[in-house]
């Protein structure tokens, strides 16, 4: 019955009064979760003058008082921050991969690749399965259930 009122009405509320071709404002909340779920931890994060500003603005407490387990890093000065930049980059690639190619695209790139790919492949997912196995809030994922099926067919694959 809702569903059939509502396509009386000419409104879209989720989607009224938005910037045009802005599907996402800002990224403040993927740093600040990360803040705010491992507060014992310290972070590094790189650089970021549109994200840091917002970060520091948001004057996050807990127990009463401001969590400052995070710093923002040249990453020219910092070799962690480089290498979590290639890491991210790796893993970027991986999610892309999963979702620009249907099953069937991605069953032939397995069946082409060599033994040592394959090799890369499984060690890649094993990292990512021990990660999630130690604690699940390490990995953040924002994907539709299709993309988990590729995965868990890649991961059955190799």
């Amino acid at each position: 019955m809702l569903l059939n009122k509502s396509k009386e009405t000419r409104n879209l509320v989720f989607i009224m009064d938005e910037k045009t071709h802005h599907l996402i404002e800002n990224f403040a909340h993927f740093y600040s979760r990360t803040i705010y779920l491992f507060i014992n931890s310290k972070h590094f994060f790189d650089k970021e003058d549109s994200i840091e500003p917002l970060i520091n603005d948001l004057n996050m407490t807990y127990q009463g008082a401001k969590l400052e387990n995070f710093s923002f890093v040249d990453s020219k000065n910092n070799l962690y921050i480089q290498l979590s930049d290639i890491i991210i980059g790796l893993i970027g690639k991986f999610y892309n991969f999963i979702n620009e190619n249907n099953i069937e695209t991605i069953k032939e790139k397995l069946e082409n690749l060599n033994e040592i790919s394959k090799e890369t492949l499984r060690l890649f997912n094993t990292i990512l399965e021990e990660s999630e196995r130690k604690n699940k809030s390490y990995i953040f994922l924002l994907i539709s259930n299709d993309e988990i099926e590729k995965i868990n067919f890649i991961n059955n694959s190799i």
